[in-house]
């Protein structure tokens, strides 16, 4: 994993599961009611509190060198 030039996006290998469905995770965010932090898809990411350093981040697939 890599930051990119977004404080809001990070770079990832391959895009993890869901903790909460089958589905592609699109986000890695804290969620709201506690400091647990999970994998979430689209259909999930109300469940996390907001994007942004310390809240969560858009996980973005790696495309390789462009």
């Amino acid at each position: 994993m890599s930051n990119n030039n977004t404080k809001n996006e990070i770079i990832v290998d391959e895009l993890p599961k869901c903790d909460f469905c089958s589905n592609k995770a699109g986000y890695d965010m804290k969620l709201i009611g506690g400091g647990y932090w999970a994998y979430v898809c689209e259909d999930h990411k109300k469940l996390g509190i907001k994007l942004g350093v310390g809240y969560g981040q858009k996980l973005v697939l790696n495309k390789g060198d462009e």
